[in-house]
Parts: C-alpha cells; structure tokens; sequence
C-alpha cells in the first residue's frame, strides 16, 4: 500500500535539525514493513536521499539528514507494505529541533523545555550590584536577566521575594510578579526596609520552551544601615593624623584618617563613604559607624557603645582589621564588598589578641574571606551570641573564640576552624 501523507511543520518555525518521523496509526503490528521517502517544497524527490525504514515501533530516523531545501519544508512519502484491513488516515509525529518562538507552539505540538538561568543585580542609594549597602530609608529594586538557549523567547511570570536568612526561608517581603516577555522580565517593585541584612531571590515560572529557574539563594545581599547620627557642634573633620581630644571626629569621603593611641573623642566616629579610618588606639566613647568605607584598620582602644562597619569596598590589597579593642556593646563587620581585601577580626600575627565585646559579635554576608579568631576568653567571653554567617565566596576561618550563650556559624563557603565555645554552637569545635 502507498499512503500519500505530507508532514509539514508551522512555517514559522523552521527546524534546525530534524530526528524523527513515528507511524501512530495504523498500528504498527497491522502492517509487515514500512519506509520513508523524502521529497522537497516543489514535491520533487531530494537527491542524494536514499529512504528510510521503519523500525519495530513505526520509527523512521532522521538524524543527520538534510531535508530543508530552497523550495521549502519538506514532504514525506510514506509507505506500508502488508498491511492487513483497511488503513484509513495515516497520522505521525515528527520530532524537530528549532529555535524556541511561542508563536510556533499549536494545537499537537509538543516542545522539550531547555535549562534556564537567572541572575539578578540590586539597585538603590545610587548603588548597584549583587550586594549593596545603604541607608535606612531607601528603596532597593531587584532586576533579573534569564539566559539559556530558548531564552531570548521567553515568557511566562517571575517573582521576586526578600528574605532575612541566608537559607531563604524567612520571607520578610514579596516584592511583586512580572511578566517576562522576549526574555525580558520586569523589575520588582521598590522595598524599603528596616536596618539589618537581606537577601534577595527571583524565581522563573517557566513557559512551554523554558525550564522553571530560581537564583541563588545568598547570591544577593542587601545590608541596611541606620542614618548617620547628627553631629554635635564643634565636629572635626579628619584627613591625617589626629592626636589629642574632640566631640566628632568625621573621616571624610577619600580620607585617610589616624588615630594615634591616647587620642579620646567624647562621642562618635564616623567613617563617610570612600573614606579610611585607621585607629591606633584611641577612646571613643560612643560609636564608630563606617558605611562603604574603602578600609578600616582598629588596633587597641576601646568604644563605649558600638562598632559598625557595613559595606567596605577596599582597600584593593592588605586587609581590613579589628583587634584588640574593648567594645562596650555590639562589633558589627557585614555586607563587605568583593574588592574589599581580607577582613580580620580578632588575632593575626600582626596583633596578638582578640576583641572584647560586651553583646554581640556579628560577621555576616561578607564577599571577601574573613577570620574571626580568639574574640572573648573563657574568663571574659562575648557577651551575648557570636555570628558568622553568609560569608562567601571568600568564606570564613572562625577559631577559638568564646561566647557566653549562642555561637552560629552558618553559610559559611568555605567554612574552616576549630575551639570555639558557647552554651549553644553551630561553629566548628
């Protein structure tokens, strides 16, 4: 029998390649044997196309066969021998590979989805980037790009969410659903957020040509910062060295400020954006605050309340260091940024001892590696709870270290250490 059945894909899709061409109906135990011939747009036989059988299942393959010519699609001839009964209408399924458009997707038309990927970058405070630092009260806008081979046709829905733990299980604020169209999602909405540390996801439904795709969980990072605190009349600006006594000290953006030991300020430090603080051991007695500094460097002294250092950038070689200092309540090293050098926060073998801290040591979310080693002792350990956390890709090396109640060491890639110890601890022993 010669079954006259033409198959031919939507014409807005054009196959790349083309893999087979499967009988569905007659079955294919109602006939003996059966082959494939190929002819072009015009119905003339392709030249150099010798036919195809087909095999147990009704399969004809057509891997490695040039079948688009100048006249078109082509047209397949199909023809059963032996069959038994009357064979009625022949129906296939032709299996192609082509460029991913939804246009092409119809009635019967099955697609395989490709692997999809999405990264993100966070935009607020005049910043951008997959970590960003900024004040209280700013609004952040994630935005994400998908990429894989059917992407640049994507569509379908993406969602962004923020969440409070490096696990991205503690969702804090849903920040909207937009359509992805040509492979182009929407932002998400703006969030303003209360101080502390965030992260980001963005997650891909998938369409007909694209897999489902989330970003990685702690690949974005949002560290929020409070507002400067007014400074207080009689405020010195610090560009070099500074001796003596002062209300403020203020290192200005692109300073570098010192501070020789015995130096005693009666309230704050703050370190500006851009600008280096280097403290050789003076008395402050309320807080040093330093948002996106390029370097800090603390050895000795001490600080009544806190030490808060979110978002360093540099400096590009050396390391950034807070040793030997008393602090009265929380010491606070988050957010750092990948061009920030090495951040060490207790011993090295430039400083002999580690940090005396009142509440809470806090390293978290951190790009560059970090070392948090023999802060608090087991005659004055850390006040309240030690964490380290969220410090990648640099990771963290976190040894003997004492805490009075929890130690919690999470994220950490990679993470290293021994000897730390606490009534609670998750940090290596």
């Amino acid at each position: 029998m010669l079954a006259s059945q033409f198959v031919v894909p939507q014409e807005k899709c054009t196959p790349n390649s083309y893999n087979s061409l499967q009988i569905l109906s007659p079955a294919r135990a109602s006939y003996a044997s059966g082959s494939v011939e190929f002819d072009d747009g015009d119905g003339n036989p392709i030249a150099g196309l010798p036919a195809r059988s087909l095999d147990a299942t009704g399969t004809a393959s057509l891997s490695g066969l040039e079948l688009n010519t100048p006249t078109g699609l082509p047209q397949f001839l199909i023809t059963l021998i032996g069959e038994t009964g009357a064979v009625g209408a022949v129906e296939v399924e032709l299996s192609w590979t082509a460029t991913f458009e939804p246009g092409c997707v119809g009635q019967g038309t099955k697609v395989t989805p490709t692997p999809t990927t999405v990264t993100t970058k966070l935009s607020g405070g005049g910043q951008s980037g997959e970590s960003i630092s900024v004040n209280e009260g700013t609004p952040v806008t994630d935005s994400a790009s998908l990429a894989g081979t059917d992407a640049a046709h994507a569509g379908g829905k993406l969602t962004y969410k923020v969440y409070s733990d490096a696990a991205c299980s503690k969702e804090v604020a849903s920040a909207g659903e937009v359509t992805v169209t040509n492979g182009s999602p929407g932002s998400s909405n703006p969030q303003t957020l209360a101080p502390g540390i965030y992260y980001w996801q963005a997650s891909y439904g998938g369409d007909e040509g694209n897999e489902k795709a989330v970003s990685k969980c702690g690949a974005e990072v949002e560290t929020v910062g409070s507002p400067a605190k007014p400074l207080n009349p009689g405020t010195t600006q610090c560009n070099g060295i500074f001796k003596g006594s002062g209300k403020d000290v203020v290192v200005p953006a692109g300073a570098v400020c010192t501070l020789v030991a015995g130096t005693r300020v009666s309230h704050d430090v703050q370190v500006q954006k851009g600008g280096t603080l280097i403290d050789q051991g003076a008395l402050i007695e309320h807080d040093i605050q330093a948002m996106s500094a390029r370097g800090i460097a603390l050895n000795g002294g001490s600080v009544g309340h806190d030490v808060g250092i979110q978002g360093l950038t540099g400096p590009a070689t050396g390391a950034n260091y807070v040793c030997a200092v008393n602090v009265g309540h929380d010491l606070r090293v988050e957010g750092a940024l990948a061009s920030a050098a090495m951040i060490v926060i207790g011993e090295s073998p430039s400083c002999t001892s580690g940090n005396s801290v009142g509440h809470d040591l806090s390293v978290q979310n951190n790009a560059p590696a970090v070392q948090v080693v023999g802060n608090g002792s087991k005659a004055t350990p850390i006040g309240h709870d030690l964490l380290v956390q969220g410090n990648q890709p640099g990771g963290a090396t976190i040894t003997n270290n004492w805490a009075t109640h929890n130690a919690s060491c999470s994220a950490n890639k990679p993470q290293s250490g021994s000897g730390n110890h606490a009534a609670t601890s998750s940090c290596p022993k």
